[in-house]
Order: structure tokens, then sequence, then C-alpha cells
């Protein structure tokens, strides 16, 4: 009985959070000047914004994006479209600043706050065209598992985000994460998705993790969900 109550006094806990982090967002006006730096703070961006306002035609979300190396390539290669970067951990985004500015990309925004957050708060429904879920942490030990997010709610976030049309790329070396995702996002409505299991695509960018995985023999394995509606 004690676990039980501290179970729901841990949710009513987060949903108190959770609620006090929607007012916070809902109260942030638009200021243009917090969106011409390339990183934007979490309590500087609108409720359910539409990063499209910003003038780009697509808007693609790389999930955990570390020092930016995969967010700079797909920067490079799709000129016209606004890459955000989300990502904790303040010195990697620096770092992947730096580089985008040596790069001379001005096609990046770097987010510092946590994917979840992001989605929840910050991103408009129906508004990215392109969502990368790259080599997630598995959380190997049996405590950590909770912290696996690519459950069916975590795609239904991500479908709800996406413009119709719009793709959702994962890919992992872990087999039992990726097996996990998998089986959890084929769960969705089939009327409503396309779920493509093959090998990533022969232009999909690699991170210098990425290509050292792959000297060591290591099997990547890759899905792409479509929505259609």
């Amino acid at each position: 009985m004690s676990n039980v109550r501290e179970y729901w006094k841990f949710r009513l806990r987060t949903v108190l959070k959770l609620g006090a982090m929607v007012k916070a967002a809902q109260q942030v006006e638009f200021d243009a000047n917090n969106f011409s730096k390339p990183r934007l703070e979490f309590d500087k961006v609108p409720f359910a914004f539409d990063f499209r306002k910003l003038g780009y035609q697509q808007i693609a979300l790389d999930i955990g994006c570390g020092n930016g190396e995969f967010t700079h390539q797909w920067a490079t290669m799709h000129s016209d479209t606004l890459v955000l970067g989300s990502e904790v951990v303040g010195e990697q985004i620096n770092k992947g600043i730096r580089h985008a500015r040596t790069l001379g990309l001005a096609n990046i925004k770097f987010l510092h706050a946590d994917a979840l957050k992001v989605l929840h708060f910050l991103i408009a429904d129906a508004s990215l065209a392109t969502i990368f879920v790259n080599f997630p942490d598995p959380w190997n030990k049996r405590r950590h598992f909770k912290r696996r997010m690519h459950t069916v709610e975590f795609w239904q976030l991500c479908l709800r985000r996406l413009e119709p049309g719009g793709e959702i790329h994962f890919i992992s070396d872990h087999q039992e994460i990726y097996s996990f995702a998998l089986q959890q996002v084929q769960t969705l409505c089939a009327a409503k998705i396309a779920v493509t299991v093959s090998l990533p695509p022969a232009d999909y960018p690699k991170s210098k993790y990425a290509r050292k995985w792959e000297r060591m023999g290591r099997t990547f394995q890759y899905f792409c969900v479509t929505k259609f509606v």
C-alpha cells in the first residue's frame, strides 16, 4: 500500500509540474530578438509555436542532437528547411553552434530542452515535416526501463506534430530498443500511417559515432513512419 501511495504522490507532483510549465509557456509572447539567436531557451519560445513563421517552408526536428553533427549535415542538404536540434547538455549545444557558424549555416536552431518538453509545449500541431530519432539511449538497466520514451504515447505525440505526408526516421544499433520502438509504433492505426522497415537511405547522414560503430561492425536497424492524414 505504501508503494501505491508513493506512486500516486509522484504522479500528482508530475501533473502539477507539467501544469505549471504549460501555464508558463502560454504566457511567453513572440519576440523576434529571441529567434535571431541560434540557441533557443525553453522559456523564450511561445507555447505551441509554428516555426514556419520564421520564413521556412519545412521544419525538421532532430531529437537528442548532441553536438549537432547530424543536424549540420541535414541542414546542409536541405537549405530550405529549418532544422531544430533539441539537446539537454548545454556544452554540446555550444559546440553545435560553433560548428554551424564555421559552416555558415543559418537554417539551424538549437533548443536547450528535453525532447518531450519540446514536443509537448513548444511545437504546434501539424507543423513538422520530419522528425529524427537517431541512436536513442537504450536505458539497459531494468530500473531505467521506465525512462524509455518510445512508447505508443510518444509516437502519438510525434504524429500530432507532423504535417500530412511528414516522416519520422528512427535508427538504432541496439536490437532490443529497436524492437521495442517498432512494436510500439506498429500498434497505431494503419489507416493513418505507413511503417517502412529497411536499410537507412544511402544519403542518410552519419555522425562520427555512427561511422565509428560502423567500422566496429555494428548493424544499424532503421524504420520510417509516414503520416497520411
